[in-house]
């Protein structure tokens, strides 16, 4: 029995070989080639969003893109994890919401996630892996008021920590990006 369980032991052992945290940011800063508008602001608690919008068809956006990385081959699995503080409310005729997205070489953002109006359980999102291709992230936040008709209002408060990037697979060979690798996911 014993020798079963160490052939099962070495077999697990060996799948998870190749896997690789690509990214661990804490976000107290913003990581080099990653972009975000003024709304958001980084400090020793996180990345932190701050909407607010209650005039008339006064809309607002927050944007938090990050760096193109390269997924290798041999990745079958690819996880998000990032913890979050967030709090999302609207009244009358007001609206707020977060998201997060993904896209790959073909240009188009795809939905991956979206929530409120409180969550403090950390994201734990899972990526097609399309091996050989560009991957990027984008965080969003908005907030619309009302009409003149119709008031309303709305907001979003939204923290980010501890966010981790892991690629999974056997044999997996990170390659190190280059500006035309990086060129290649747009």
């Amino acid at each position: 029995m014993s020798k079963y369980y160490i052939i099962a032991l070495l077999v697990m052992s060996s799948a998870s070989f190749g896997d690789a945290v690509v990214w661990n940011y804490d976000l107290t800063y913003l990581p080099d080639g990653w972009s975000a508008d003024s709304y958001w602001n980084f400090s020793s608690f996180g990345a932190n969003l701050s909407l607010y919008a209650s005039g008339p068809y006064e809309y607002v956006t927050g944007n938090l893109y990050t760096d193109c990385i390269m997924i290798p081959d041999n990745c079958d699995s690819i996880i998000l994890y990032v913890e979050q503080d967030l709090e999302v409310w609207w009244w009358g005729e007001g609206f707020a919401r977060v998201r997060v997205r993904y896209r790959n070489n073909d240009m188009v953002w795809h939905y991956l996630w979206s929530g409120g109006p409180i969550e403090t359980d950390p994201l734990v999102l899972s990526v097609p892996p399309y091996s050989g291709q560009g991957l990027c992230f984008w965080f969003f936040g908005s907030a619309s008021g009302g009409s003149l008709n119709n008031e309303g209002g709305g907001s979003v408060s939204w923290r980010l920590w501890d966010l981790t990037l892991t690629f999974y697979g056997e044999n997996l060979e990170l390659e190190a990006t280059t500006w035309a690798s990086i060129k290649r996911c747009f």
